[in-house]
């Protein structure tokens, strides 16, 4: 029938309702947002639309296991689109700092601890002057790829 009693407490009656009227009001597995009682309990995964009949599979035979296996419920709907990805800022480092240096070896790549003592750029590069606290006599200069907080 078209009855259906929803317990448990406040929150999870109304995420309840608000999936319930989502599935009922949706077209298949397309919806144009998701609710606003439902956003904390979403995440939303971007998938490149060439990408997107490999995900789903034909007639939904890879997401539908996927979804019973995990026990989520999954929906298409539209994203934003992205004017340029984002880009990571560059970690500020400065005279005094400690932090951890690369140091290379023939048995692969150690990270030790070191003091700044310069920075430098040069020509767009930026390279890090370091000594090392494990044997203060002995400096460094690093690209600044091989350092980090």
């Amino acid at each position: 029938g078209n009855l259906a009693y929803i317990v448990g407490t406040k929150r999870q009656r109304e995420h309840t309702a608000a999936l319930l009227e989502l599935l009922q009001s949706s077209r298949g597995s397309e919806i144009d947002s998701v609710p606003k009682q439902l956003q904390d309990i979403c995440s939303q995964v971007r998938v490149p639309e060439a990408a997107s009949t490999a995900v789903v599979g034909t007639k939904r035979c890879v997401i539908n296991p996927l979804e019973e296996e995990i026990g989520v419920m999954t929906f298409w709907g539209p994203c934003e689109e992205q004017d340029e990805p984002e880009k990571h800022a560059e970690p500020e480092f400065t005279e005094g700092m400690t932090v951890e240096g690369k140091f290379e070896t023939k048995k692969g790549d150690r990270w030790f601890e070191a003091i700044i003592l310069e920075v430098k750029e040069d020509e767009g590069k930026k390279t890090v002057k370091v000594r090392w606290t494990y044997d203060e006599t002995q400096e460094s200069e690093l690209p600044v790829s091989d350092i980090r907080k």
